[in-house]
């Protein structure tokens, strides 16, 4: 049977779950919020002790940071007798998703994650040019 006194306990406990349930969101909300706030923290402290370093690979020539899959291909250019020479230019982005370097004497160290995983490819000449009107 339903008496005032149950109704009561009922709306007593009805709030209380009620109450429950917004501290449940709310420590939620703020656990994702820490969750977030740490991720960036720990995100900006490993782009703060990297900024400015080279990688292990790179070499700074002629003024211009060479690095990655170009460096490579620089270094295996030189070993075999034939270096593109001193860079002209940093590192330049590709219109296709790649990277390019300038060389004197029209060389270009081109890398694409897809046409060549992992290697550099050293263009130049006519062969550059004719590339250069494609898109």
């Amino acid at each position: 049977m339903i008496t005032p006194e149950s109704i009561r306990t009922v709306g007593t406990r009805t709030r209380w779950g009620v109450r429950l349930i917004q501290r449940a969101r709310t420590l939620r909300k703020f656990r994702s919020t820490l969750t977030s706030a740490m991720v960036l923290t720990a995100s900006a402290a490993v782009m703060v002790s990297t900024a400015g370093t080279a990688v292990a690979a790179d070499r700074v020539i002629n003024g211009y940071n060479v690095g990655g899959s170009i460096y490579e291909e620089y270094k295996r250019l030189e070993n075999v007798g034939r270096s593109p020479g001193n860079p002209i230019s940093g590192e330049l982005d590709d219109r296709q998703g790649g990277k390019f370097q300038k060389f004197v004497n029209n060389n270009y160290i081109y890398w694409n994650q897809r046409v060549d995983p992992g290697r550099g490819r050293q263009v130049g000449g006519a062969i550059w040019d004719k590339w250069g009107n494609y898109d």
